[in-house]
């Protein structure tokens, strides 16, 4: 069991400090196992076996956000950059919330706070950038291909905003959660709590500057 600092821990800090080790734990997998297939070229090698309507229109896609996206290589890596990032301070900030470390609850918000900026610029990107991009590439398919992937395309369009509306939602919930009264009275009093002293300092303490020194001699024994 984790011991706390101090008094006792609050229930909307216990579920905020597992949330957040379970999904930055699964963050930290995801981006380790997404960097060892990009190291490995596993995607270009699936893209290579497949002839389907949906890898053309994939290529096609990618091929004009490599062309016309601006700054595509930039946000690309800043994506991944940052989404490791915050899985790692996910990850501190759920072990520091169940010991009540006052960091951990500055870093939960930190992270909120960033999280939420970082989603609103993926939203813009996707809706001002990537879609039209992708709504271009679909009509250089021939147009059989064309009928057969375009509610699919749709589809994942819609899904892509929905999705980062729903992802806001969580660094939303973690402030929320840390920003409740009585999390804040339980961290502040926390704070407060006078440091227990050790016996050396109990004992360094008790020897005054005018003790003889026979007097300390038989304080030191008897400590």
């Amino acid at each position: 069991m984790i011991p706390t600092r101090g008094g006792g821990r609050p229930l909307a800090v216990t579920v905020a400090a597992i949330l957040q080790l379970v999904f930055g734990g699964l963050g930290v997998m995801c981006g380790i196992f997404t960097a060892g297939i990009d190291i490995a070229g596993g995607r270009d090698a699936l893209r290579t076996n497949q002839n389907t309507a949906e890898s053309r229109l994939q290529e096609a896609s990618q091929s004009l956000q490599e062309e016309k996206a601006p700054a595509w290589r930039a946000y690309s890596i800043a994506n991944q950059v940052t989404s490791g990032i915050f899985s790692c301070m996910m990850v501190a900030s759920g072990i520091g919330l169940l010991r009540m470390a006052r960091w951990a609850r500055i870093l939960a918000l930190v992270y909120a706070g960033l999280s939420l900026v970082k989603d609103v610029v993926v939203m813009a990107y996707n809706v001002l950038v990537l879609n039209p991009l992708a709504d271009e590439a679909l009509h250089t398919l021939p147009a059989q291909d064309r009928q057969a992937v375009e509610p699919i395309m749709k589809f994942a369009t819609v899904f892509a905003v929905v999705g980062i509306v729903l992802v806001m939602l969580y660094p939303i919930a973690i402030a929320i959660l840390m920003l409740l009264p009585s999390v804040n009275r339980a961290f502040s009093e926390n704070n407060r709590k006078p440091r227990q002293s050790t016996r050396r300092e109990e004992f360094e303490g008790a020897i005054d500057e005018d003790d003889e020194p026979g007097a300390r001699f038989r304080r030191r024994e008897r400590w």
